[in-house]
């Protein structure tokens, strides 16, 4: 008995120890750039320093390519970028507005030309439509533009995720899960994990979100891993959607918005349209011939003639000249 114990709290000493030793590696809200650096030729390029400056913030990450020409910074918040790598006896290269998505890696490869180290080759890049040339993840970021733009009836952002590809909003009545239902892939609602900036917002009981902030405003963006989710996320058979809120940058903004939510703008349907109603009219119904005559303006009366033993000097005038002619 006492050989038990002690083999149990010896394993539960190495169990801690392995938790406490290791360092913890969370389900992150951040951004991953990778690629390879070469020369023109196809020639990888080590030891070449690499810089990526955050263009809304200013914040400066520096790495240098390993053996075989590969780099990689981790932990990058999402936003546009601006890349710098140099390398003695090559020209230094710049790329603009590297776009560096939520919870996915931006894969942005860097192509030295020969020449001094005083000229710069600079490209315009958008990494945002790159392919993915580091893991066999699939993934669909939605970013700030289109949170923006796109129509989200029911203020959850969750509702957008219907762009990226597999992604099919299920019945809202159906009781499938809490919030938005979203299949992903064919897999059931329940089977999906939702994240706010990292941290899990599951419904514990049913699935879905437990946590449902509906001002749209408030978020950057937001990740779809609809397919071979790395081990960081784990927890479920479906995707991982991950939403990330805004964050400061070095100018002041803001945002004010008004929800109108009123009757005033909606469509009619044909049956209104033609004033076909049966049983109770609704409150506030006005027939399609009634609504016509309110929107018609009134005629003013005719105006009376002026009469000639009018005093008025007009009249006198105009008496005056019909006598002259």
């Amino acid at each position: 008995m006492r050989f038990r114990l002690t083999a149990a709290a010896a394993l539960l000493l190495f169990v801690l120890g392995l938790i406490v030793g290791s360092p913890a590696h969370a389900q992150t809200s951040k951004g991953i750039l990778a690629g390879v650096a070469r020369d023109e030729s196809g020639a990888v390029i080590p030891n070449a320093t690499l810089t990526a400056t955050n263009q809304d913030t200013g914040e400066t990450r520096t790495t240098a390519t390993l053996k075989d020409g590969a780099y990689r910074i981790e932990a990058l918040t999402a936003g546009p970028y601006t890349v710098t790598a140099s390398q003695s006896g090559f020209k230094s290269f710049k790329a603009s507005d590297v776009s560096v998505r939520t919870s996915v890696v931006t894969s942005l490869d860097v192509t030295f030309s020969v020449g001094g180290g005083n000229e710069t080759v600079t490209v315009e890049a958008n990494a945002s439509t790159g392919i993915n040339t580091e893991n066999g993840q699939l993934a669909g970021v939605i970013g700030s533009r289109q949170l923006s733009t796109l129509p989200i009836f029911s203020l959850n952002p969750i509702e957008v995720a219907t762009t990226v590809p597999g992604v099919q909003i299920v019945s809202q009545g159906a009781g499938f899960s809490n919030g938005v239902n979203i299949e992903v892939n064919g897999a059931r609602p329940r089977a999906n994990n939702f994240l706010l900036d990292g941290q899990e917002i599951n419904d514990v009981g049913i699935g879905g979100q437990a946590f449902q902030p509906t001002i749209p405003d408030i978020f950057q963006s937001f990740a779809v891993i609809t397919n071979s989710a790395s081990a960081e996320y784990g927890r479920a058979g479906g995707a991982v959607v991950n939403l990330v809120t805004k964050s400061g940058t070095n100018d002041f903004h803001g945002t004010v918005f008004e929800r109108y939510a009123g009757s005033g703008l909606n469509s009619l349907d044909g049956n209104l349209r033609q004033g076909i109603i049966h049983g109770t009219k609704p409150a506030g119904y006005i027939p399609p011939q009634r609504r016509a005559s309110i929107s018609t303006p009134t005629a003013s009366p005719p105006a009376a003639p002026l009469s000639r033993t009018s005093s008025s000097p007009l009249a006198r005038c105009s008496s005056s000249a019909t006598t002259a002619r």
